[in-house]
């Protein structure tokens, strides 16, 4: 009889340990089958987003490539140097000529009023400087500059 009730107890027991063990099953299947559900969520937003930076990746890229189209070298980046030649020189003194200032002068040809000063005190000392007659009055034209370096009073 006590075998009876051991067995009897045994079998609930088993039963019992069963049917535990088949909620666990059903319960970490059920788990599994959400984490898949989430993962596969993550990983469709995951793609898209993927596919939305490809996309920016690629406009910015064209606009890169624009860009450098633009612009082949380090020296097309770089203004050129603006020189005084002739021409330039000419312009300056028609513009001295008209009554304009430096400053008129400098901001039209885009340059410095330093620049245009230099460039009209150069002509004006080239215009009255006098050519010495031998090396005796060069010498003596040296030793005694007669030159007014004052600027004209039109001129600021």
């Amino acid at each position: 009889m006590l075998t009876v009730i051991f067995l009897s107890i045994a079998t609930i027991l088993a039963i019992a340990g069963a049917v535990g063990c088949g909620a666990l099953y059903f319960n970490g299947r059920r788990h599994l089958a959400r984490i898949r559900a989430e993962i596969s969520e993550n990983s469709n937003a995951a793609s898209e987003k993927t596919g939305q930076l490809t996309a920016e990746l690629e406009k910015l890229n064209q606009r890169l490539e624009t860009v450098e189209g633009r612009k082949t070298s380090l020296w097309d980046w770089t203004p050129e140097p603006t020189s005084v030649n002739l021409n330039r020189r000419g312009q300056v003194l028609r513009l001295y000529r008209r009554g304009d200032s430096a400053h008129e002068i400098a901001s039209t040809l885009g340059l410095s009023q330093g620049e245009v000063a230099l460039i009209v005190k150069v002509h004006e000392l080239s215009r009255t400087k006098p050519e010495p007659q031998n090396f005796s009055d060069e010498a003596a034209f040296l030793s005694e500059p007669k030159i007014n370096f004052k600027r004209p009073s039109n001129f600021s």
